[in-house]
Protein backbone atom coordinates (compact mmCIF):
# COMPACT_ATOMS: atom_id res chain seq x y z
CA UNK A 1 0.00 0.00 0.00
CA UNK A 2 1.87 3.22 -1.12
CA UNK A 3 1.18 6.60 1.04
CA UNK A 4 -1.26 8.21 -1.25
CA UNK A 5 -3.95 4.85 -0.52
CA UNK A 6 -2.83 4.42 3.06
CA UNK A 7 -3.75 8.18 3.81
CA UNK A 8 -7.12 8.13 1.45
CA UNK A 9 -7.93 4.96 3.54
CA UNK A 10 -7.85 7.01 6.97
CA UNK A 11 -9.79 10.14 5.32
CA UNK A 12 -6.51 12.23 4.80
CA UNK A 13 -5.00 14.30 2.01
CA UNK A 14 -1.05 14.69 1.42
CA UNK A 15 -2.00 18.33 1.38
CA UNK A 16 -2.87 17.67 5.28
CA UNK A 17 -0.21 15.25 6.12
CA UNK A 18 2.40 18.53 5.01
CA UNK A 19 0.37 20.53 7.66
CA UNK A 20 0.66 18.13 9.91
CA UNK A 21 4.71 18.15 9.61
CA UNK A 22 4.74 21.93 9.88
CA UNK A 23 1.97 22.18 12.85
CA UNK A 24 1.39 19.17 14.25
CA UNK A 25 -2.15 18.09 15.13
CA UNK A 26 -3.86 21.53 14.81
CA UNK A 27 -2.11 21.69 11.21
CA UNK A 28 -2.89 18.17 10.46
CA UNK A 29 -6.52 18.74 11.43
CA UNK A 30 -6.64 22.25 9.55
CA UNK A 31 -5.58 20.55 6.52
CA UNK A 32 -7.92 17.89 6.32
CA UNK A 33 -11.05 20.74 6.29
CA UNK A 34 -8.76 22.85 3.60
CA UNK A 35 -8.44 19.98 1.68
CA UNK A 36 -12.44 19.07 1.34
CA UNK A 37 -12.91 22.61 0.48
CA UNK A 38 -10.68 22.77 -2.65
CA UNK A 39 -11.81 19.02 -3.54
CA UNK A 40 -13.94 19.40 -6.58
CA UNK A 41 -17.46 17.72 -6.88
CA UNK A 42 -18.65 15.49 -9.84
CA UNK A 43 -20.13 18.99 -11.61
CA UNK A 44 -16.44 20.17 -11.71
CA UNK A 45 -16.48 22.51 -8.63
CA UNK A 46 -19.78 23.40 -8.84
CA UNK A 47 -21.83 21.91 -5.79
CA UNK A 48 -25.67 22.35 -5.69
CA UNK A 49 -26.97 24.08 -2.58
CA UNK A 50 -29.55 21.27 -2.13
CA UNK A 51 -26.72 18.53 -0.69
CA UNK A 52 -24.48 19.53 1.94
CA UNK A 53 -20.97 19.91 0.53
CA UNK A 54 -19.89 17.08 2.82
CA UNK A 55 -22.37 14.99 1.08
CA UNK A 56 -20.69 14.07 -2.24
CA UNK A 57 -18.25 11.74 -2.50
CA UNK A 58 -15.66 11.87 -4.64
CA UNK A 59 -14.46 8.76 -6.52
CA UNK A 60 -10.99 8.37 -8.18
CA UNK A 61 -11.53 9.30 -11.81
CA UNK A 62 -9.65 7.36 -14.35
CA UNK A 63 -9.54 9.64 -17.47
CA UNK A 64 -11.31 6.91 -19.50
CA UNK A 65 -15.04 7.51 -20.87
CA UNK A 66 -17.95 5.78 -21.96
CA UNK A 67 -19.62 7.73 -25.70
CA UNK A 68 -23.36 7.52 -26.22
CA UNK A 69 -25.15 7.67 -29.42
CA UNK A 70 -25.81 11.67 -29.21
CA UNK A 71 -22.03 12.48 -28.25
CA UNK A 72 -22.07 12.64 -24.76
CA UNK A 73 -19.23 11.89 -22.77
CA UNK A 74 -19.65 10.14 -18.98
CA UNK A 75 -16.57 9.19 -16.95
CA UNK A 76 -15.76 5.73 -16.16
CA UNK A 77 -15.05 5.54 -12.44
CA UNK A 78 -13.19 2.31 -10.81
CA UNK A 79 -13.41 2.58 -6.90
CA UNK A 80 -13.85 -0.17 -5.04
CA UNK A 81 -15.25 1.61 -2.36
CA UNK A 82 -18.19 2.08 -4.49
CA UNK A 83 -18.39 -0.93 -6.83
CA UNK A 84 -16.41 -3.80 -4.33
CA UNK A 85 -18.37 -6.69 -3.50
CA UNK A 86 -21.71 -5.91 -1.41
CA UNK A 87 -21.17 -2.03 -1.72
CA UNK A 88 -23.66 0.65 -3.26
CA UNK A 89 -22.51 -0.10 -6.91
CA UNK A 90 -21.71 -3.77 -6.77
CA UNK A 91 -21.96 -5.41 -9.79
CA UNK A 92 -23.30 -9.34 -8.81
CA UNK A 93 -23.75 -10.16 -12.45
CA UNK A 94 -19.70 -8.81 -13.59
CA UNK A 95 -21.22 -8.05 -16.79
CA UNK A 96 -17.88 -5.25 -16.96
CA UNK A 97 -20.51 -2.38 -17.69
CA UNK A 98 -18.65 0.45 -16.06
CA UNK A 99 -19.57 2.68 -13.79
CA UNK A 100 -20.00 6.36 -14.95
CA UNK A 101 -19.56 9.59 -12.96
CA UNK A 102 -22.82 11.98 -13.66
CA UNK A 103 -22.75 15.51 -12.97
CA UNK A 104 -25.56 17.84 -12.37
CA UNK A 105 -25.30 18.93 -15.60
CA UNK A 106 -25.15 15.71 -17.58
CA UNK A 107 -28.66 15.04 -16.46
CA UNK A 108 -30.12 17.39 -18.81
CA UNK A 109 -27.79 15.75 -21.36
CA UNK A 110 -29.05 13.49 -24.88
CA UNK A 111 -27.86 9.82 -24.61
CA UNK A 112 -29.95 8.96 -28.00
CA UNK A 113 -31.94 11.29 -30.13
CA UNK A 114 -34.69 11.59 -27.35
CA UNK A 115 -33.99 9.92 -24.08
CA UNK A 116 -32.25 12.33 -21.92
CA UNK A 117 -30.00 10.53 -18.98
CA UNK A 118 -32.44 11.52 -16.49
CA UNK A 119 -34.93 9.41 -17.49
CA UNK A 120 -32.04 6.57 -16.42
CA UNK A 121 -30.61 7.89 -13.59
CA UNK A 122 -33.81 8.98 -11.43
CA UNK A 123 -34.23 7.36 -8.06
CA UNK A 124 -38.09 6.26 -8.35
CA UNK A 125 -38.72 5.82 -4.69
CA UNK A 126 -36.65 8.74 -2.16
CA UNK A 127 -38.56 7.52 0.87
CA UNK A 128 -35.91 4.84 0.77
CA UNK A 129 -33.21 7.38 1.26
CA UNK A 130 -34.01 7.73 4.89
CA UNK A 131 -33.56 3.98 5.51
CA UNK A 132 -30.39 4.18 4.07
CA UNK A 133 -28.71 7.18 4.46
CA UNK A 134 -25.36 6.54 3.16
CA UNK A 135 -26.94 6.62 -0.34
CA UNK A 136 -27.72 10.16 -0.28
CA UNK A 137 -23.73 10.90 -0.78
CA UNK A 138 -24.37 9.08 -4.33
CA UNK A 139 -27.36 11.10 -5.42
CA UNK A 140 -28.49 14.43 -6.83
CA UNK A 141 -31.86 16.03 -5.34
CA UNK A 142 -33.96 18.68 -7.20
CA UNK A 143 -36.51 20.52 -5.47
CA UNK A 144 -38.73 20.58 -9.41
CA UNK A 145 -38.60 18.62 -12.16
CA UNK A 146 -40.41 19.41 -16.00
CA UNK A 147 -42.39 16.01 -15.24
CA UNK A 148 -43.91 17.43 -12.14
CA UNK A 149 -42.22 15.47 -8.93
CA UNK A 150 -41.04 17.41 -6.63
CA UNK A 151 -37.87 16.06 -4.42
CA UNK A 152 -36.89 13.62 -6.77
CA UNK A 153 -33.28 12.29 -6.38
CA UNK A 154 -30.92 11.25 -9.34
CA UNK A 155 -27.94 8.86 -9.01
CA UNK A 156 -24.32 10.35 -9.37
CA UNK A 157 -23.17 7.54 -10.73
CA UNK A 158 -24.58 5.25 -13.29
CA UNK A 159 -24.23 1.85 -15.44
CA UNK A 160 -25.85 1.97 -18.81
CA UNK A 161 -25.83 -0.07 -21.37
CA UNK A 162 -25.44 1.82 -24.85
CA UNK A 163 -26.84 -1.13 -26.79
CA UNK A 164 -29.93 -0.86 -24.60
CA UNK A 165 -30.07 3.20 -25.44
CA UNK A 166 -29.96 2.08 -29.02
CA UNK A 167 -33.30 -0.28 -29.05
CA UNK A 168 -35.17 1.84 -26.79
CA UNK A 169 -34.22 4.93 -29.52
CA UNK A 170 -35.17 2.36 -32.39
CA UNK A 171 -38.86 1.56 -30.68
CA UNK A 172 -39.15 5.27 -29.84
CA UNK A 173 -39.26 6.48 -33.44
CA UNK A 174 -41.34 3.52 -34.21
CA UNK A 175 -43.97 4.43 -31.47
CA UNK A 176 -43.68 7.66 -30.41
CA UNK A 177 -42.78 9.35 -26.57
CA UNK A 178 -41.90 6.62 -23.78
CA UNK A 179 -41.89 7.00 -20.16
CA UNK A 180 -39.10 4.92 -18.26
CA UNK A 181 -40.59 4.10 -15.05
CA UNK A 182 -37.71 2.22 -13.75
CA UNK A 183 -34.09 2.45 -15.00
CA UNK A 184 -30.87 1.92 -13.14
CA UNK A 185 -31.33 0.97 -9.86
CA UNK A 186 -27.79 0.70 -7.11
CA UNK A 187 -27.32 -3.05 -5.71
CA UNK A 188 -28.58 -2.22 -2.33
CA UNK A 189 -31.36 -0.29 -3.36
CA UNK A 190 -32.49 -2.53 -5.30
CA UNK A 191 -32.38 -5.32 -2.22
CA UNK A 192 -34.08 -2.24 -0.79
CA UNK A 193 -36.43 -1.94 -2.89
CA UNK A 194 -37.68 -5.46 -2.94
CA UNK A 195 -37.95 -5.27 0.63
CA UNK A 196 -40.47 -2.87 0.33
CA UNK A 197 -42.65 -4.73 -1.91
CA UNK A 198 -42.17 -7.74 0.59
CA UNK A 199 -41.50 -9.69 -2.54
CA UNK A 200 -37.89 -12.13 -2.46
CA UNK A 201 -35.41 -10.63 -3.62
CA UNK A 202 -33.70 -10.35 -7.41
CA UNK A 203 -29.95 -9.35 -6.12
CA UNK A 204 -28.95 -9.70 -9.85
CA UNK A 205 -31.76 -7.89 -11.10
CA UNK A 206 -30.24 -6.53 -14.84
CA UNK A 207 -31.20 -2.93 -13.68
CA UNK A 208 -28.15 -2.95 -11.38
CA UNK A 209 -25.91 -3.62 -14.11
CA UNK A 210 -27.65 -0.97 -16.53
CA UNK A 211 -28.89 -3.70 -19.01
CA UNK A 212 -32.69 -3.30 -18.24
CA UNK A 213 -35.47 -0.58 -18.18
CA UNK A 214 -39.25 -0.29 -17.31
CA UNK A 215 -41.30 1.19 -20.07
CA UNK A 216 -44.89 2.51 -19.51
CA UNK A 217 -47.02 0.62 -21.67
CA UNK A 218 -50.56 -0.20 -20.84
CA UNK A 219 -52.70 -3.13 -22.59
CA UNK A 220 -54.01 -0.15 -24.60
CA UNK A 221 -51.06 0.81 -25.45
CA UNK A 222 -50.71 -1.17 -29.11
CA UNK A 223 -48.40 1.06 -30.94
CA UNK A 224 -45.67 1.63 -27.92
CA UNK A 225 -45.71 -2.46 -26.88
CA UNK A 226 -45.85 -3.85 -30.21
CA UNK A 227 -42.66 -1.26 -30.97
CA UNK A 228 -40.97 -2.45 -28.26
CA UNK A 229 -41.31 -6.34 -28.89
CA UNK A 230 -40.05 -5.82 -32.68
CA UNK A 231 -36.90 -3.74 -31.33
CA UNK A 232 -36.32 -6.31 -28.16
CA UNK A 233 -37.08 -9.40 -30.15
CA UNK A 234 -33.56 -10.77 -29.70
CA UNK A 235 -33.46 -9.78 -26.29
CA UNK A 236 -35.27 -9.96 -23.24
CA UNK A 237 -39.03 -9.12 -22.34
CA UNK A 238 -40.97 -8.96 -19.56
CA UNK A 239 -44.87 -8.12 -19.64
CA UNK A 240 -47.04 -6.42 -16.88
CA UNK A 241 -50.31 -4.71 -17.36
CA UNK A 242 -49.42 -1.36 -17.31
CA UNK A 243 -45.29 -1.92 -18.42
CA UNK A 244 -43.54 -4.02 -20.27
CA UNK A 245 -40.15 -4.87 -19.20
CA UNK A 246 -36.90 -5.02 -21.83
CA UNK A 247 -33.05 -5.40 -21.38
CA UNK A 248 -30.35 -6.67 -23.30
CA UNK A 249 -28.86 -9.99 -21.84
CA UNK A 250 -27.72 -12.52 -24.01
CA UNK A 251 -30.39 -15.17 -25.48
CA UNK A 252 -34.01 -14.38 -26.08
CA UNK A 253 -36.26 -14.55 -22.72
CA UNK A 254 -40.06 -13.94 -22.65
CA UNK A 255 -41.97 -13.88 -19.00
CA UNK A 256 -44.72 -12.57 -17.50
CA UNK A 257 -45.28 -11.32 -13.94
CA UNK A 258 -48.78 -12.60 -13.72
CA UNK A 259 -50.34 -15.61 -15.15
CA UNK A 260 -54.00 -14.56 -14.50
CA UNK A 261 -53.52 -10.83 -15.42
CA UNK A 262 -51.86 -10.09 -18.60
CA UNK A 263 -52.29 -8.47 -21.84
CA UNK A 264 -53.11 -11.21 -24.29
CA UNK A 265 -51.16 -10.33 -27.43
CA UNK A 266 -47.89 -10.19 -25.23
CA UNK A 267 -48.43 -14.29 -25.52
CA UNK A 268 -47.61 -14.78 -29.02
CA UNK A 269 -44.37 -16.35 -30.40
CA UNK A 270 -44.26 -16.28 -34.09
CA UNK A 271 -42.50 -19.51 -34.33
CA UNK A 272 -45.57 -21.05 -33.09
CA UNK A 273 -47.77 -19.49 -35.95
CA UNK A 274 -48.10 -20.89 -39.66
CA UNK A 275 -49.57 -18.48 -42.07
CA UNK A 276 -53.26 -19.33 -43.09
CA UNK A 277 -55.29 -16.35 -45.21
CA UNK A 278 -59.24 -16.79 -44.79
CA UNK A 279 -62.08 -15.22 -45.86
CA UNK A 280 -64.51 -14.95 -43.43
CA UNK A 281 -67.91 -14.55 -42.98
CA UNK A 282 -69.96 -13.08 -40.20
CA UNK A 283 -72.98 -14.67 -37.81
CA UNK A 284 -74.76 -13.61 -34.81
CA UNK A 285 -77.37 -13.82 -32.23
CA UNK A 286 -81.17 -12.91 -33.97
CA UNK A 287 -83.59 -11.61 -31.69
CA UNK A 288 -87.28 -12.01 -31.68
CA UNK A 289 -87.80 -8.63 -30.20
CA UNK A 290 -88.36 -6.30 -33.01
CA UNK A 291 -88.07 -8.90 -35.24
CA UNK A 292 -89.56 -8.34 -38.68
CA UNK A 293 -91.84 -11.18 -39.34
CA UNK A 294 -92.61 -10.06 -43.01
CA UNK A 295 -89.97 -9.85 -46.20
CA UNK A 296 -88.32 -12.27 -48.11
CA UNK A 297 -85.03 -14.95 -46.22
CA UNK A 298 -83.58 -17.34 -47.99
CA UNK A 299 -85.02 -16.92 -51.36
CA UNK A 300 -88.54 -16.81 -49.66
CA UNK A 301 -91.16 -14.62 -49.14
CA UNK A 302 -93.18 -14.27 -45.86
CA UNK A 303 -96.20 -12.40 -45.31
CA UNK A 304 -95.84 -12.28 -41.59
CA UNK A 305 -98.83 -14.73 -40.56
CA UNK A 306 -96.71 -18.55 -41.22
CA UNK A 307 -96.08 -19.99 -37.86
CA UNK A 308 -93.38 -22.36 -36.48
CA UNK A 309 -93.08 -24.48 -33.08
CA UNK A 310 -89.54 -24.92 -32.25
CA UNK A 311 -89.10 -27.80 -30.28
CA UNK A 312 -86.35 -29.43 -27.97
CA UNK A 313 -84.68 -32.54 -28.50
CA UNK A 314 -86.99 -34.29 -26.70
CA UNK A 315 -89.99 -33.19 -28.80
CA UNK A 316 -91.57 -31.03 -26.16
CA UNK A 317 -92.38 -27.32 -27.22
CA UNK A 318 -90.64 -24.28 -26.68
CA UNK A 319 -92.80 -21.43 -27.95
CA UNK A 320 -94.50 -20.89 -31.31
CA UNK A 321 -92.87 -18.20 -33.48
CA UNK A 322 -93.14 -16.36 -36.83
CA UNK A 323 -91.69 -18.70 -39.82
CA UNK A 324 -88.87 -16.50 -40.92
CA UNK A 325 -87.24 -15.85 -37.19
CA UNK A 326 -87.38 -19.81 -37.77
CA UNK A 327 -85.43 -19.91 -40.58
CA UNK A 328 -83.33 -16.61 -39.36
CA UNK A 329 -82.64 -18.47 -35.93
CA UNK A 330 -81.71 -21.79 -37.85
CA UNK A 331 -79.34 -19.90 -40.30
CA UNK A 332 -77.55 -17.98 -37.06
CA UNK A 333 -78.11 -21.36 -34.97
CA UNK A 334 -78.68 -19.02 -31.42
CA UNK A 335 -81.54 -16.82 -30.79
CA UNK A 336 -83.30 -14.92 -28.04
CA UNK A 337 -87.00 -14.78 -27.66
CA UNK A 338 -88.50 -12.13 -26.41
CA UNK A 339 -89.34 -13.87 -23.29
CA UNK A 340 -85.72 -13.36 -22.19
CA UNK A 341 -84.72 -17.01 -22.93
CA UNK A 342 -81.46 -18.30 -24.70
CA UNK A 343 -81.74 -20.77 -27.71
CA UNK A 344 -79.38 -22.85 -29.66
CA UNK A 345 -79.35 -25.12 -32.12
CA UNK A 346 -79.25 -28.67 -30.98
CA UNK A 347 -79.49 -30.93 -34.38
CA UNK A 348 -82.22 -32.44 -36.57
CA UNK A 349 -84.04 -35.51 -35.20
CA UNK A 350 -87.52 -37.39 -36.85
CA UNK A 351 -86.95 -34.73 -39.88
CA UNK A 352 -87.55 -31.74 -37.28
CA UNK A 353 -84.75 -29.31 -36.28
CA UNK A 354 -84.19 -29.13 -32.28
CA UNK A 355 -83.16 -26.42 -30.10
CA UNK A 356 -82.25 -26.41 -26.57
CA UNK A 357 -82.28 -23.50 -24.18
CA UNK A 358 -78.79 -22.03 -23.49
CA UNK A 359 -77.30 -21.17 -19.41
CA UNK A 360 -74.78 -19.16 -21.84
CA UNK A 361 -75.24 -15.49 -22.42
CA UNK A 362 -74.99 -15.65 -25.96
CA UNK A 363 -75.71 -18.81 -26.73
CA UNK A 364 -73.13 -21.95 -27.05
CA UNK A 365 -71.46 -23.36 -29.89
CA UNK A 366 -69.98 -27.02 -30.58
CA UNK A 367 -67.21 -26.33 -27.85
CA UNK A 368 -68.95 -24.09 -25.31
CA UNK A 369 -70.31 -20.91 -24.82
CA UNK A 370 -69.73 -18.59 -27.51
CA UNK A 371 -67.50 -15.46 -26.84
CA UNK A 372 -68.81 -12.45 -28.97
CA UNK A 373 -65.65 -11.21 -31.22
CA UNK A 374 -63.84 -13.98 -29.84
CA UNK A 375 -65.23 -17.40 -31.25
CA UNK A 376 -64.88 -18.58 -34.41
CA UNK A 377 -67.06 -21.27 -36.16
CA UNK A 378 -65.24 -23.10 -38.69
CA UNK A 379 -65.94 -27.00 -40.31
CA UNK A 380 -65.05 -29.57 -38.22
CA UNK A 381 -66.38 -32.39 -39.95
CA UNK A 382 -64.50 -35.53 -41.09
CA UNK A 383 -64.71 -33.49 -44.80
CA UNK A 384 -61.89 -31.24 -43.85
CA UNK A 385 -59.54 -33.79 -42.79
CA UNK A 386 -58.42 -32.54 -39.15
CA UNK A 387 -57.70 -29.02 -40.70
CA UNK A 388 -60.14 -27.35 -38.16
CA UNK A 389 -60.75 -28.59 -34.97
CA UNK A 390 -62.64 -26.91 -31.68
CA UNK A 391 -59.85 -24.90 -29.84
CA UNK A 392 -58.08 -23.95 -32.62
CA UNK A 393 -56.68 -20.15 -32.22
CA UNK A 394 -56.13 -18.55 -34.92
CA UNK A 395 -54.20 -14.95 -34.70
CA UNK A 396 -55.92 -11.79 -37.01
CA UNK A 397 -53.27 -8.96 -37.22
CA UNK A 398 -55.81 -6.92 -38.44
CA UNK A 399 -58.22 -7.32 -35.07
CA UNK A 400 -55.73 -6.61 -32.93
CA UNK A 401 -56.13 -3.08 -31.05
CA UNK A 402 -59.51 -3.04 -32.32
CA UNK A 403 -61.81 -1.24 -30.14
CA UNK A 404 -65.02 -3.55 -29.24
CA UNK A 405 -68.66 -2.26 -28.51
CA UNK A 406 -67.57 -2.35 -24.90
CA UNK A 407 -64.78 -0.51 -25.15
CA UNK A 408 -62.22 -2.53 -24.40
CA UNK A 409 -59.44 -3.35 -27.14
CA UNK A 410 -59.25 -6.37 -29.07
CA UNK A 411 -55.89 -8.91 -28.84
CA UNK A 412 -55.84 -10.12 -32.49
CA UNK A 413 -56.81 -13.79 -31.28
CA UNK A 414 -59.67 -15.98 -31.85
CA UNK A 415 -60.86 -19.56 -30.63
CA UNK A 416 -62.54 -22.19 -33.15
CA UNK A 417 -65.84 -23.13 -30.86
CA UNK A 418 -68.48 -23.61 -33.01
CA UNK A 419 -69.39 -24.85 -36.32
CA UNK A 420 -72.54 -24.89 -38.73
CA UNK A 421 -74.03 -26.79 -41.56
CA UNK A 422 -73.26 -23.86 -44.35
CA UNK A 423 -69.46 -25.13 -44.12
CA UNK A 424 -70.57 -28.95 -44.87
CA UNK A 425 -69.64 -30.13 -48.28
CA UNK A 426 -68.09 -26.82 -49.35
CA UNK A 427 -64.18 -28.52 -49.25
CA UNK A 428 -62.93 -24.43 -48.74
CA UNK A 429 -60.98 -24.79 -45.60
CA UNK A 430 -60.82 -20.67 -46.31
CA UNK A 431 -64.22 -19.85 -45.28
CA UNK A 432 -65.07 -19.43 -41.52
CA UNK A 433 -67.63 -17.56 -39.33
CA UNK A 434 -66.63 -14.80 -36.75
CA UNK A 435 -69.40 -14.26 -33.82
CA UNK A 436 -69.95 -10.91 -33.08
CA UNK A 437 -72.49 -10.84 -30.37
CA UNK A 438 -75.67 -9.42 -30.94
CA UNK A 439 -77.56 -8.46 -34.32
CA UNK A 440 -76.78 -4.78 -33.59
CA UNK A 441 -73.31 -5.15 -33.80
CA UNK A 442 -73.29 -7.87 -36.88
CA UNK A 443 -71.10 -5.17 -38.61
CA UNK A 444 -68.43 -5.04 -36.59
CA UNK A 445 -65.89 -7.19 -38.54
CA UNK A 446 -67.29 -6.21 -41.73
CA UNK A 447 -66.87 -2.29 -41.46
CA UNK A 448 -62.71 -3.31 -40.50
CA UNK A 449 -62.54 -4.52 -44.21
CA UNK A 450 -62.93 -8.46 -42.65
CA UNK A 451 -65.27 -10.01 -44.87
CA UNK A 452 -65.00 -13.18 -47.16
CA UNK A 453 -65.03 -10.44 -50.59
CA UNK A 454 -61.16 -10.92 -50.24
CA UNK A 455 -58.50 -12.64 -48.26
CA UNK A 456 -57.83 -11.82 -44.64
CA UNK A 457 -54.46 -12.19 -43.62
CA UNK A 458 -54.50 -14.69 -40.73
CA UNK A 459 -52.64 -17.47 -38.17
CA UNK A 460 -52.94 -20.46 -36.72
CA UNK A 461 -51.42 -20.81 -33.55
CA UNK A 462 -49.79 -23.85 -32.38
CA UNK A 463 -47.65 -24.97 -28.95
CA UNK A 464 -46.81 -23.53 -26.11
CA UNK A 465 -48.25 -19.74 -27.66
CA UNK A 466 -51.91 -21.77 -28.07
CA UNK A 467 -51.88 -23.33 -24.81
CA UNK A 468 -51.40 -19.63 -22.99
CA UNK A 469 -53.96 -18.05 -24.67
CA UNK A 470 -56.32 -20.67 -23.76
CA UNK A 471 -55.59 -20.54 -20.32
CA UNK A 472 -55.75 -16.88 -20.38
CA UNK A 473 -59.42 -17.33 -22.37
CA UNK A 474 -59.98 -19.63 -19.04
CA UNK A 475 -59.25 -17.52 -16.94
CA UNK A 476 -60.70 -14.31 -18.14
CA UNK A 477 -64.52 -15.63 -18.96
CA UNK A 478 -64.36 -18.62 -16.12
CA UNK A 479 -67.45 -20.08 -16.37
CA UNK A 480 -68.57 -19.46 -19.87
CA UNK A 481 -65.19 -21.03 -21.57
Amino acid sequence: MNRRNFLERFGLSTAGLGLAMKGGLAGLLGGCNEDKKKTPDATGGKTPPTIPEADAYEAKSTGRHVTFASGLKLEIVDDRKLIGRGKEFYDPNHTGNPLLRVSEDDLEELVSKNFKLKEFAVMKDPELMSKHRARGEQTWKRGELDMGHAGERYWRFIRLDTELVDLLQEAREESGPMEINSGFRSFLYNKASYRKMGIKIVSNSAHVDGRAVDVSAGCGEKKKRRALRQAFRKKSIGFALSYIHVDVRDGVKRWTYSRKNQCMEDMLNWRDTKRFDVRPTTYYVEEEAGFNCKGRYGGRRFNGKEKTKLLTRAGRKIKTVCTRFYKALLMEGSGKLSDGRMLSFAGKKKGRYRFRQSKCDMGDGAGGCVIPFYTVAADTSKKTKGHWNHGDVLYMPQLDGEKLPDGSTHNGFMVVRDTGGAFYGSGRLDRIDLFAGLKKDGDFFTSRDIHHGHDVRAYKVGGNTKKRVLQHMKNTYGGRW
